[in-house]
């Protein structure tokens, strides 16, 4: 959730670094271009699990997914506070791509005020387009949709298993 008004405590979320990887889950969720630069700058001078979490926002944003086959063993900031340490394997992106890909989409997206994989989130979006989001995309979209408009059956309804039409 969130407007353009908004953009600026997003860009200063996004620079605090004691809130960890994680925090470019909100740069891909909120989904504004404006957010880009932070999230290239991410990729390319990160670490390798600031690196991941922003290329997921990359492709959250754009729908083109820069990862490379390289993956690397990151600690989880969580586990950096326990005693047993255990790591995960993290995809490295490819910044350069990244940026290149965004240096041709600028152009036709910049101007978006919401992007989801690529499409302005707030116009144009057709049925067949919102099943072929990923599901944590389509949640969002839902919940956003139902806190703006009213319409659809809340958070409740997006959390049922199955999915009732309507």
């Amino acid at each position: 959730l969130g407007g353009q008004a908004d953009l600026p405590l997003f860009e200063e979320a996004l620079g605090r670094r004691e809130l960890g990887p994680e925090r470019f889950l909100l740069a891909g969720t909120f989904g504004h271009p404006g957010l880009m630069e932070e999230v290239l700058h991410a990729m390319e001078s990160g670490g390798p699990a600031v690196a991941a979490a922003a290329a997921n926002s990359f492709r959250k944003l754009t729908g083109l997914d820069v990862n490379t086959a390289h993956r690397v063993a990151v600690l989880s900031t969580q586990d950096l506070e326990e005693a047993e340490a255990s790591t995960e394997e993290v995809h490295i992106p490819d910044a350069v791509a990244a940026r290149n890909h965004w240096g041709r989409l600028k152009g036709a997206l910049s101007g978006v005020p919401r992007l989801c994989m690529g499409t302005d989130a707030l116009k144009g979006w057709t049925q067949e387009w919102l099943l072929g989001l990923p599901l944590d995309a389509r949640w969002e979209h839902a919940l956003r949709a139902h806190f703006e408009t009213g319409q659809g059956g809340g958070v409740f309804a997006l959390e049922r298993f199955p999915q009732l039409p309507g």
